[in-house]
C-alpha cells in the first residue's frame, strides 16, 4: 500500500483525508485547502498545470488526480514507476460509493477497500433514508425547492447530483429543465 502520495486534486486530497489517509500525503495540490493540524505539505501544482519536478522530488508510491495530466508529467511518471490513480467527478450516490471504493482499494488492498465501501454506503442509505422519513413527514407533495450553492449563488439543475436528491426526497426542483448549474 503506498505510503507517499500526491494528489493533484482538492477533492481527492478531501477524500484521503475523510479515509484517514492524511498522514500518507507528501504532496498536494496548490488549491488544496488543508486543516491546520496537518501542518504544511508540499504544494505540487495543479492537475493541468503540474510542477513535475517537485513531484518527482517527493519520490510518491502514487498519483492521485479527478483528470487526466498532460503528457509532460504521465511519461516522467512512467518512467519513474509510480502510478496513476484518475478518478472522475461522481454523477450520482452509485458513483461516489465507486470513488471512495477506488481510492481505498488503491490506499489497502481490495478486501479494505471493500469493506470500506460497504461502511459508507450503509451510512449514506441510513443517512437519506432518515431525510426521506423527515422530509415527507413535514412536507406537503409538490414542495418547491432550490439548492442553492457557494457565493455567488449557483443552482442544482436537474443534471446535476444535488438536483437529484431534491428530486429523490419527493421535492420539486425549480431548476430540473436547467443544465450545468446555470438557472
Amino acid at each position: 500500500s503506498p505510503r507517499r502520495v500526491v494528489s493533484l486534486s482538492p477533492a481527492m486530497t478531501a477524500s484521503l483525508i475523510e479515509l484517514g489517509f492524511a498522514g500518507r500525503l507528501a504532496g498536494v495540490s496548490d488549491s488544496c485547502i488543508l486543516p491546520d493540524a496537518l501542518g504544511e505539505i508540499e504544494r505540487c501544482g495543479s492537475a493541468l498545470l503540474p510542477d513535475t519536478a517537485a513531484i518527482l522530488a517527493l519520490q510518491p508510491d502514487l498519483v492521485v488526480a479527478s483528470t487526466d495530466l498532460p503528457a509532460a508529467l504521465t511519461g516522467p511518471l512512467q518512467e519513474a514507476g509510480i502510478p496513476l490513480l484518475v478518478i472522475r467527478r461522481a454523477a450520482d450516490l452509485d458513483g461516489i460509493l465507486d470513488n471512495y471504493r477506488a481510492l481505498a482499494t488503491a490506499m489497502q488492498g481490495e478486501e479494505q477497500g471493500e469493506r470500506i465501501a460497504e461502511q459508507l454506503e450503509y451510512f449514506a442509505q441510513q443517512t437519506l433514508s432518515y431525510l426521506n422519513d423527515a422530509v415527507s413527514q413535514s412536507v406537503a407533495e409538490g414542495t418547491s425547492a432550490v439548492y442553492l450553492r457557494k457565493m455567488p449563488f449557483i443552482i442544482a439543475t436537474g443534471d446535476t447530483l444535488e438536483g437529484s436528491w431534491l428530486t429523490d426526497l419527493g421535492l420539486v426542483n425549480q431548476a430540473q429543465e436547467f443544465e450545468g448549474w446555470d438557472y
